[in-house]
């Protein structure tokens, strides 16, 4: 599917529903001309980021500065369906073992955080492509209360090995629900990859895997990033033409 075109606006023709955070000193927004909206904004995101990488098992990789002047997103309702309709994807450009996957997250409502999916895929044409390995049902740990942001760092299994150009993301594991928290969004990161979300059918924007600001409005970057290292190879194990034969007996 063709991916939309970036957007310098959230654009007139939707309309945007503005709701006092009961949680937060400042405005949470539902993106979306449809009730329930299966978008949400907060922000922007002023606070400290807390937390940090504990897990240092490689190359720390973030395409968004930290400081996140775009406020949070979230997709929520119908705008998260299984199997990954409603996931967040940043690429880069390395080759190696992820060994890790790293969020900033902000939320507004009190409670136990929901779970997530964690996925690195393969580049395929500018998009996620093939799975190279996915972590399922993952706690993403206590999320820092709005306008805070906390990093979270998941652990990937071994042998997650990426070459060239390559997506890790997460899909927020809430279908049909109400939206529990929310990625940072970076607008003016120097880094910028262009984000994509994975949009499912039947809302009023194109579907499959598009870029952030076909919903959102300009956007650099999300809080989605990686720990590399080296790839080791594939062992092998020295044998003989006995032991191979001694298998089958």
């Amino acid at each position: 599917m063709t991916l939309g075109r970036p957007a310098p606006s959230i654009g007139t023709s939707l309309l945007l529903a503005t709701l006092v955070s009961l949680m937060a000193p400042s405005l949470e927004r539902s993106v979306g001309a449809t009730t329930p909206a299966p978008a949400r904004v907060a922000g922007p995101l002023h606070g400290p980021l807390t937390g940090g990488v504990d897990i240092d098992c490689g190359d720390f990789l973030m395409n968004s500065d930290g400081l996140y002047d775009g406020g949070g997103y979230a997709w929520q309702y119908n705008g998260v369906q299984r199997p990954f309709y409603g996931a967040w994807a940043e690429s880069y450009g390395a080759t190696g073992e992820v060994c890790s996957a790293v969020f900033d997250f902000t939320r507004l409502d009190p409670g136990v955080a929901k779970r997530m999916d964690v996925y690195v895929w393969d580049d395929l044409g500018g998009q996620p492509g093939p799975v190279v390995c996915v972590v399922y049902d993952v706690d993403p740990g206590p999320i820092d209360s709005f306008p805070n942001v906390s990093r979270h760092q998941i652990e990937m299994p071994a042998g997650c090995c990426v070459d060239s150009e390559w997506w890790i993301g997460f899909w927020g594991n809430w279908p049909g629900e109400r939206s529990d928290w929310f990625v940072g969004a970076d607008q003016d990161s120097d880094y910028s990859r262009m984000p994509l979300t994975n949009i499912a059918p039947g809302l009023e924007y194109p579907s499959g895997w598009q870029y952030v600001s076909v919903v959102w409005g300009a956007t650099a970057a999300v809080g989605i990033g990686a720990m590399i290292r080296p790839c080791e190879p594939t062992p092998t194990v020295a044998t003989t033409w006995g032991r191979v034969k001694a298998l089958y007996r």
